[in-house]
């Protein structure tokens, strides 16, 4: 298939003026653009699987302290699609795992299971939760949580 690419053409104009961008342009496409960079590994596979959005963290410090909790929250969705020329089927979320500084395509990354805030991975749409001990996290080092959903077909969604 070669190598996929992106063209993503924002606006009207050949040279848009700059307030009109940076004021609606811009933020109006930061969603399109973080998405495109987040599928841009594997374009023709990830797209197909659940999209992970609003992730939170109960504490939001550069810094957490040792023996500390942290919930992270996310939604979990598999049907924002845009179904204008086609439908995309939807599928029930059945599974939704974060990483803890190793993202999941990389050797050494360990899924760990987050569950679905209403008990059961049963709907397309689904609010997951996980609770993370700090106890072995090293004082002063900054953490990444990757979180990644996967559906009924086994489509594995964007990390986020």
């Amino acid at each position: 298939l070669g190598v996929a690419a992106y063209t993503l053409e924002l606006g009207t104009e050949f040279f848009e003026k700059c307030d009109y961008f940076e004021s609606t342009l811009l933020s109006d496409n930061i969603p399109a653009l973080v998405y495109a960079a987040k599928v841009a590994r594997t374009p023709y596979l990830t797209p197909a699987g659940p999209e992970v959005h609003g992730v939170s963290v109960s504490y939001l410090s550069s810094l957490v302290r040792e023996d500390e909790f942290i919930t992270v929250t996310a939604d979990v969705d598999d049907t924002r699609y845009n179904n204008v020329r086609g439908v995309e089927p939807s599928q029930n979320i059945v599974s939704c795992n974060y990483y803890i500084d190793i993202p999941p395509w990389m050797d050494g990354a360990i899924a760990i299971p987050m569950s679905a805030l209403d008990g059961n991975f049963d709907s397309t749409s689904e609010t997951v939760q996980a609770s993370i001990d700090t106890s072995t996290f090293s004082a002063g080092t900054r953490y990444t949580i990757f979180v990644q959903a996967t559906d009924d077909d086994g489509n594995v969604g964007a990390v986020s």
